[in-house]
């Protein structure tokens, strides 16, 4: 299903709008050669400096709160990508596509393993910022994987920001 994508990345010219959305599409496919694919077609562009990182997670935020992708699929996908050593790039797709989650009324099922790979990428890179809807569920009471996995990631913004790193969300 997601063959053609690693063409579309790889080819000449620049990234058009249209990528963003099959390249989240894909991060979200059921498959897992269909999800490896389409982190291939990320990093192909990222790589270069072409890629609209920040549309991606829009286009995934959309995805996830229409429950047209399970979280644990793209969690996979971003750990994938993340493993590659694009911190940064995993870190400002999930950015923009974590706040619509986090402020949902009713959290979508697996949104704490989005948090795990997003608080890896944070500390791997030292990224400060604010992600709305993170410290409702980091003051939360409890142990699930959702509440422990805002506590870190809010803990790991902090510590960036202690640190002195500069803010990129």
């Amino acid at each position: 299903m997601t063959g053609p994508l690693t063409l579309l990345a790889e080819g000449e010219g620049q990234v058009g709008r249209a990528v963003a959305p099959v390249l989240a599409f894909g991060l979200g496919c059921r498959d897992a050669d269909d999800r490896l694919r389409a982190v291939d077609a990320l990093l192909v562009p990222a790589a270069r400096g072409d890629l609209d990182a920040r549309q991606v997670g829009r286009d995934l935020a959309w995805l996830l709160a229409e429950r047209s992708m399970k979280p644990n699929r793209l969690a996979d996908a971003a750990r994938t990508a993340a493993a590659t050593g694009a911190y940064e790039t995993v870190w400002t797709i999930l950015s923009e596509a974590l706040p619509k989650l986090l402020e949902a009324e009713q959290p979508v099922r697996g949104l704490g393993e989005l948090l795990a790979v997003a608080a890896d990428c944070v500390e791997r890179r030292g990224a400060t910022g604010h992600l709305a809807g993170l410290e409702r569920h980091a003051s939360a009471r409890g142990t699930s994987q959702l509440v422990t996995q805002s506590r870190r990631l809010r803990n790991a913004l902090r510590q960036g920001t202690d640190q002195g790193t500069t803010e990129t969300s």
